[in-house]
């Protein structure tokens, strides 16, 4: 099983040290130029959610992403954790939106892209921060 880590500021620039990151273990792993297209989708939205809504952008606080790769009888799975210092969340209690209350707002979509990408498995909070686990098949 391969692992990949790397530790962030909670800061939206070093979304682009973490694009470097991804490309660099897609290309390790062979992934297909469409999964890593996918893979840069989802794994920035749970960073930034991580940033803005875990961390509340403070600089000082890291975000922690987490790879794994698991390889059974020729099928693989990536595994994802994004961690970081905030409080957590439920995933049963945020809005949907694609209400129509909700369509014009700017921000709020994050999760759809990534459930529509990765099944989510779970959100761990601790006493000093929370951890967003999701997997994704790649091709």
């Amino acid at each position: 099983m391969n692992s990949y880590v790397i530790e962030l500021e909670s800061r939206c620039s070093e979304c682009g040290r973490l694009h470097d990151f991804l490309d660099l273990m897609a290309e390790r792993e062979g992934f297909s130029t469409a999964f890593r297209h996918e893979l840069r989708l989802v794994i920035g939205e749970a960073f930034v959610n991580a940033v803005r809504h875990g961390n509340r952008e403070a600089a000082a606080l890291p975000v922690l992403v987490e790879l794994r790769m698991e390889r059974n009888n020729g099928s693989c799975m990536l595994h994802a954790d994004v961690s970081d210092r905030g409080r957590g969340f439920c995933l049963q209690s945020l809005p949907d939106p694609r209400s129509p209350k909700r369509l014009m707002q700017s921000s709020g979509r994050g999760l759809l892209f990534i459930r529509e990408f990765a099944e989510i498995t779970g959100v761990r909070r601790y006493l000093h921060g929370s951890t967003f686990s999701f997997r994704m098949q790649p091709y």
